[in-house]
Order: structure tokens, then C-alpha cells, then sequence
């Protein structure tokens, strides 16, 4: 870690452990935050997503943050997630979403501000470790958009069918970022983003669907107000000591990028504070060109639950290259077989 990023991050630690001090100025003001501290290692001699290299390297998943909430009025209310991540190789503090929630009704509520992206399962809670089972969630999946907020309005409203809960949520807005992929930053943007995602489920059992479209703009690669689409669908099966979770996502950009598909399956057993896992994924894509991305995986790892508040993560992933692609490395490695080691602990307060 360089001495600006440590710097930053015990400046960032500070603000965020002070915060409960001021909370007591406010009954009303409710905050929550999290804290990942993550170390991995590949054998490969080339970077894969988001920053894993061949030697131990703690920035690519480690994350810190904290959510305020706040009543404004009756009917108003203001939340914002500030977050400092290392896998932009800075911990500078900043808002990761911010909005103003309006209750229009018993059951519907309308944001407005900066906004989570709701595509994947674990759009909501993306950052927050302690909330999935695996050091971070297979890139095979969430890769395919790796944008998780944009800016504008959405709208959800909760009800029920039947024995299960649900929800849809349609939404309007813009994006504009720059994200750092293996091969370099990429300055993206996305307008008339516009989009869907409906959820049902239960104790044991959820679905969640959903698409959406945007004209995108990426100048590094030659893409120009070329129109994207994605569709996703996932479910969860949390039944009794076993845990079932599989998540399927397609791309689609008319023009230069190929248009890529990925999936992944999931199946785990609690046995007492222990989970162990296995996942298998698969990221592909329609054609064979510099910028496609082809890559299987299998991922082995445990979850061990230190107390209420703390879980310790390690896990193995296996990847093969496919058909000469890079996969999601910056290069493509000497060997088409790469190992990569994580462990994580997480915490929530």
C-alpha cells in the first residue's frame, strides 16, 4: 500500500469511527457501516479484474464504509452510503449513492439522487462483504455491467402474491464513470438509462429478474451512443443448513465489443459457524476478437462466522482461458490455467 493510500484510509478509519459519537446529537439518524479487509494472490504474470496480481495484495478487496439515514419529514427521508475502496488503487472517501426517498403511498416509495443499480442479486449490498458467502461475487456474472449506481429516479413498489413477497421496481437515469478494467480506465457513459427488476421470494425461496437499456459511450474502445441492453435473472435457495445460489446475466452492444453471457451456480452447507462452498461460472462470448471475454471457473472456499459482527473468508479459484482469450486479465498469461488464492474478513457494525 503506498503512503497516500494509508494515509487516506486512517483519515477515512477515523471519520468513520467518530461517526456514532455524533449520531448521539440525533435520535432519529440511523447509521450503519461495514468494513472488508481482504488479501489475494494469483500465479498468473498477468492483472486480473480489478487489480489481483502475482504477489499478495490487500487493495482489490478491501473496502470501507458506512450508511446514514435520516428522516426529514413524515414522508421524506435522506440516505447516503459513503465508501472508500482500495480497487481503485485510492481509499479517498466518497458517496457511493445518495437519495432522497419519498413515500407516496402505503406501499410505494419513489428515490431520487444517486441510486443503486438494481440488476443482481447482490446489487443492493455489493460492497458489503458479510452479505454473500465468497471473498468477492463471481466476475464471471457481475463483470458483464461493472457499474453499480448511476444518477436519477426510481421507483419501487412491495406487495404480496400468495405466500411470497414482491417487488418491482422500474428506473430513469444517467451514468458517467470512469472504471478501471485489466487492460486500462475505461471513461464510460450511459444516457436514457432506463430499466426494470422485479424480486419474489420468501424465507427460503427468491427470484429476482430484470433488464435494461442505455446508450453507451466508450471512447477508448470506439464505442459511440451505441445502444446497450442487459438481461439478468438469479434466485436463492436458503433452506435449512443448505445454500443454493445461481445467476445468469447477457450483454448486448451493437459494434465493437462482442456481446458476452455469463452464469454461475452456487452450493453450500452451514455446519455449525462453518460454510463451506463451491462455485462454478462461465464467461462467454459471441466472438473471438481482441476484447472478448471466454473464461470457466471453479471456486472452492469456507466461510467461518467469528462472532455476531465478523466472518472469516478463504477461498481457492481455478480459471481456464478459453479459445486464446484473456479472459478478465489485462494480458493473456503464459499458462491458460491460473490459481488464485483469497481470504477476507468482514465485519459489520
Amino acid at each position: 500500500m503506498k503512503v497516500r493510500d494509508i494515509k487516506a484510509f486512517r483519515v477515512t478509519v477515523t471519520f468513520l469511527l467518530a461517526l456514532p459519537m455524533t449520531a448521539l446529537a440525533n435520535d432519529d439518524l440511523s447509521i450503519n457501516g461495514f468494513l472488508s479487509v481482504g488479501a489475494s494472490k494469483s500465479d498468473a504474470d498477468a492483472v486480473y479484474y480489478e487489480g489481483i496480481v502475482d504477489e499478495i495484495s490487500f487493495e482489490p478487496d478491501t473496502v470501507v464504509g458506512v450508511q446514514l439515514s435520516a428522516p426529514v419529514t413524515e414522508t421524506v427521508s435522506f440516505t447516503t452510503q459513503l465508501l472508500a475502496s482500495g480497487n481503485k488503487d485510492t481509499y479517498d472517501l466518497a458517496a457511493d449513492w445518495a437519495y432522497a426517498d419519498f413515500s407516496v403511498g402505503e406501499n410505494t416509495s419513489i428515490r431520487a439522487g444517486r441510486v443503486k443499480l438494481p440488476v443482481f442479486m447482490a446489487s443492493e449490498y455489493l460492497e458489503v462483504g458479510a452479505a454473500y458467502p465468497w471473498v468477492r461475487p463471481p466476475e464471471e456474472v457481475y463483470a458483464v455491467v461493472p457499474v453499480s449506481a448511476f444518477s436519477g429516479v426510481s421507483a419501487r413498489y412491495t406487495g404480496n402474491f400468495g405466500n411470497f413477497d414482491f417487488s418491482i421496481e422500474p428506473y430513469y437515469g444517467s451514468h458517467t464513470e470512469s472504471i478501471p478494467q485489466p487492460t486500462g480506465v475505461l471513461s464510460t457513459s450511459v444516457k436514457e438509462f432506463a430499466g426494470a427488476s422485479l424480486t419474489l421470494g420468501n424465507d427460503v425461496f427468491t427470484l429476482r429478474a430484470g433488464g435494461l437499456q442505455g446508450q453507451l459511450t466508450i471512447p477508448e474502445v470506439g464505442v459511440d451512443d451505441e445502444e446497450l441492453s442487459l438481461f439478468s435473472v438469479g434466485a436463492r435457495i436458503d433452506w435449512e443448513n443448505v445454500l443454493i445460489m445461481s445467476e445468469y446475466a447477457s450483454r448486448d452492444i451493437p459494434g465493437i465489443i462482442p456481446d458476452s453471457e455469463g452464469w454461475y451456480a452456487m452450493l453450500g452447507y452451514r455446519a455449525g459457524k462453518f460454510l463451506p462452498h463451491v462455485t462454478v461460472a462461465q464467461l462467454d462470448t459471441d466472438e473471438v476478437t481482441p476484447l472478448a471475454q471466454k473464461q470457466k471457473s471453479t471456486t472452492v472456499g469456507v466461510q467461518y462466522q467469528l462472532n455476531h459482527a465478523a466472518l472469516l473468508k478463504v477461498e481457492w479459484k481455478n480459471i481456464e482461458l478459453q479459445e486464446g482469450s484473456a479472459g478478465l486479465f489485462s494480458t493473456l498469461p503464459s499458462d491458460d490455467k491460473v490459481s488464485i488464492f483469497s481470504a477476507s474478513i468482514d465485519l459489520t457494525f
